[in-house]
Order: structure tokens, then C-alpha cells, then sequence
């Protein structure tokens, strides 16, 4: 069957919407691979579905190739795109979800790329619920030993004593700090901290958001 140029245009504008809802929702959490990496994750994928098909439709009748094997490498080769977004710090390992979210959408956008519209709408959904519900349900998650927190704020004076106080009154002792310094007076404060006897992340969340001049908190 031929595809219209009208048609491939629409999969591959489909492609880049729904990588971008799932990059949407890492941008607005902080981290690193958001927005634009998604999609072009998802529409360079969907090209390459595409151009399998159209490959197959050109040499079907010279050739027994399957138009599936040219795809099939997107799945493995997003992988070295994921590790890059896989930081340690210390103890703690941060970037899997957005690993695995990249993963997703490599998927999602090959998928889309091949015709396969409702099931990557469905996933697309799927995949957006279960990264952007999970910030409202730490309070059911397991006590960590370790968290990393990335406190995006303005620089002001006795800011990191207030934030140490905060920690302190939650049991959480902070064993690694980095500052990182942004355009004008915006910084990001790094923080590897010990949370043994945490209640819940969502109430520290809350106290750090209090603290002078912080805008947003990421907490993994």
C-alpha cells in the first residue's frame, strides 16, 4: 500500500505532538532531557518507521527484506541516548525514569511512524499519568535512605542555613552540597541527603518550597 506524502506528514506531526506531551512533563519537573530532546526522539523514530515501509514498497518485488529490521534498531539504539541521561551522585542514581521515558517515546514515535495510531495514543497517556500522577503519591512510597534534591531558586543571603534548618527538623542530614549558578541571580543548589527516618517527601517538599527565594524543588 502507498502512502500518501499528505499521510506521512501527518504521522510524523502526530510523532512530535505526542513526544512532546511526555517531554512536557519532564521540562516542567527540572530535568534535563525535556521538551525538544523528546521530540525529536519521537520524530526521528517515526521517520524511520516510515522510511522502512517506503523501502519495502520500492524493493518488495526485488527483495524478500523485512520492513520491521530497520526499525527494530531504534528500540536498541535509544539506549545510548538514555545512558546520557543517567547521572550518579555518590549513592544515588538519578535519570531512569527520563531513561526510561525517552525509551517510551522512541516507541511511541517508531510506532506512529508505521500506522499504528491508537495504541501509541493510549500509550502516550499512559506514559504521561504515570510520570505526572507520581508526584502526588510519595507519601505512599517506601522510606529512602537517600535522596537527591535540586532546589531551583534566587540567590539570598542566609538562604542555605533556613534550607539546612528545614532538613534537620525532617531527620534528613546533608552528607553533599552543590551550587550551581544561572543567568543573573538564579542558582540551583545540588543536594545529596541522608532521610533514614523521613516521613514523608511530600511535606518536605512543601516546608523547602517556604524557604527564601525558592521557586521549585525536585526531589528523586
Amino acid at each position: 500500500m502507498t502512502i500518501s506524502y499528505l499521510d506521512m506528514l501527518g504521522r510524523l506531526i502526530l510523532a512530535t505532538i505526542l513526544g512532546g506531551i511526555i517531554g512536557y512533563e519532564r521540562e516542567s519537573s527540572h530535568h534535563y532531557a525535556g521538551l525538544r530532546t523528546h521530540m525529536l526522539v519521537s520524530v526521528s523514530a517515526a521517520l524511520i518507521g516510515l522510511g522502512s515501509i517506503i523501502l519495502f514498497n520500492q524493493y518488495k518485488h526485488m527483495t524478500t527484506m523485512d520492513p520491521l529490521r530497520v526499525g527494530a534498531q531504534v528500540i536498541s539504539g535509544i539506549g545510548f541516548l538514555g545512558a546520557g541521561a543517567i547521572l550518579k551522585t555518590g549513592s544515588t542514581i538519578r535519570g531512569l525514569t527520563t531513561a526510561a521515558s525517552l525509551w517510551g517515546v522512541a516507541a511511541i514515535g517508531l510506532f506512529t511512524g508505521l500506522g499504528i495510531v491508537i495504541p501509541t495514543l493510549m500509550a502516550t497517556l499512559i506514559i504521561y499519568l504515570s510520570l505526572d500522577l507520581a508526584k502526588y503519591t510519595d507519601h505512599l512510597v517506601q522510606k529512602k535512605a537517600f535522596l537527591s534534591i535540586d532546589i531551583f531558586a534566587e540567590d539570598v543571603i542566609g538562604q542555605i542555613g533556613e534550607i539546612g534548618s528545614i532538613l534537620f527538623n525532617h531527620g534528613v542530614s546533608i552528607k553533599k552540597i552543590n551550587i550551581e549558578n544561572l543567568d543573573g541571580n538564579e542558582i540551583i543548589i545540588h543536594l545529596l541527603v541522608e532521610a533514614p527516618h523521613l516521613e514523608s517527601v511530600g511535606s518536605l517538599t512543601k516546608e523547602l518550597q517556604k524557604a527564601s527565594g525558592v521557586k521549585s524543588i525536585n526531589i528523586e
